[in-house]
């Protein structure tokens, strides 16, 4: 039976722009919420979203959607973009991220009947916070990444929106965010003069563990587990790989958006007999299935902060399994490896560096490999969502708490 807190019977509106059921720390997060009598409801511009089982609003954010087109092909990218942009501009004046006359109607709509907003990453918010304080209704803020960093916004656009950012966000009711080192980039742009304390911090983890690390045994099986895409460094490791001179094996596992790209250049490469390419495993064993290695690798360019400051979902991943860590030393990626004494540090994203960090770690002996996986899932069951779930729960509940109190006076 749920007990009747101050979450019971209240509507808390998501508002959150791409398709939810990619988001599995989302869907474990909507289940803690409605565990405590909560009833999720959903605002969002893309109907894939609508798959999940919740009642969802689907109306347009912007006049014309600036989202850019993730084409595996660097050029035909730009090119996309930039029309698309040109378009935009054409369309909507100088403002490219002017809201939709049809979102406007339905956050006025919806501002009487929610007892809360819950907004996902930046570009919901400056709608919905003007809409709901219009209606002195909280907003809770959560991050999953840095979208205001993403350079391929241009220049005066992404100054936009970190100024945005900057205006709104000492006036929200909570706020959340996806890793620690989200949350100390926060601190060093906002605390204490803007922000008078850091987001409360619930890990991009899945929300359970293996019960202990499997053995390690040479050699080594190093798995990249992640979409491969034109922005992850797939053709990179693969050089690294060939320029490796130690016995080991490395896996990439993930949805393929680049084709038969990844397969030519491993033949290329000459290194189809070490790598190995595997389609996506369904979302519910991904523990299971990183449990069969020994190390995983997080691997990242660095090229803007919303990359620098990232710990990604992998890396969480592969602790909950019990694997060690290979990442690179960027201080999202390095906070959690040398918080965890889990792993090894690649200096930047060069083949020939990364071929020597692979030769370093398959000429380890398997003591220390050991110690690496028994340190990254201790760390991690520390930071599982049951045990995470009362600060993430609490945010909610002191917005609605405070709602409550102003409301009576």
């Amino acid at each position: 039976m749920v007990s009747q807190g101050v979450l019971y019977g209240k509507t808390i509106c998501l508002v959150f722009e791409y398709a939810l059921s990619h988001y599995s720390r989302l869907l474990d997060e909507i289940n803690l919420l409605e565990d405590q009598g909560a009833k999720i409801i959903l605002l969002t511009s893309t109907k894939q979203a609508m798959s999940v089982q919740v009642p969802a609003s689907v109306t347009p954010r912007t006049k014309t959607p600036v989202e850019p087109r993730q084409h595996a092909n660097r050029i035909a990218r730009i090119i996309h973009n930039k029309t698309h942009q040109f378009v935009s501009r054409l369309r909507n004046g100088p403002n490219i991220l002017s809201i939709s006359p049809l979102r406007q109607q339905e956050l006025q709509a919806l501002v009487q009947t929610v007892d809360a907003f819950w907004v996902i990453d930046y570009l919901s918010l400056p709608s919905t916070m003007a809409a709901a304080q219009l209606a002195h209704i909280p907003v809770i803020y959560e991050t999953v990444d840095l979208v205001p960093e993403y350079p391929y916004w241009g220049k005066r656009i992404q100054r936009k929106m970190l100024k945005g950012e900057r205006d709104i966000i000492n006036q929200l009711s909570g706020f959340i965010t996806a890793a620690d080192s989200y949350a100390q980039y926060y601190q060093n742009e906002y605390v204490p003069t803007i922000l008078a304390n850091p987001p409360v911090v619930r890990d991009n983890m899945p929300n359970y563990t293996v019960n202990a690390p499997s053995k390690t045994t040479k050699p080594l099986k190093f798995l990249f587990f992640g979409s491969l895409m034109f922005d992850r460094p797939i053709k990179e490791l693969l050089q690294a790989v060939s320029y490796s001179t130690e016995a080991f094996t490395l896996t990439f596992q993930g949805k393929n958006l680049l084709g038969d790209a990844p397969f030519l250049w491993a033949q290329e490469l000459n290194v189809t007999d070490r790598v190995v390419i595997k389609d996506p495993c369904p979302a519910g064993s991904i523990v299971q299935e990183a449990a069969q290695y020994d190390v995983g690798v997080v691997a990242l360019q660095g090229n803007d902060n919303n990359e620098r400051y990232a710990s990604t979902s992998k890396i969480f991943t592969y602790m909950t399994a019990g694997l060690a860590v290979l990442g690179s030393d960027l201080p999202g990626i390095a906070g959690v490896i040398r918080s965890a004494k889990n792993g090894e540090l690649v200096p930047n994203m060069t083949p020939r560096l990364w071929a020597k960090a692979f030769d370093h770690m398959a000429q380890m002996n398997v003591g220390t490999i050991d110690t690496y996986r028994t340190n990254s899932l201790a760390f991690a069951k520390d930071r599982t969502l049951d045990k995470q779930k009362d600060a993430f729960l609490g945010v909610f509940e002191k917005a609605l708490r405070e709602r409550q109190s102003r409301a009576s006076k």
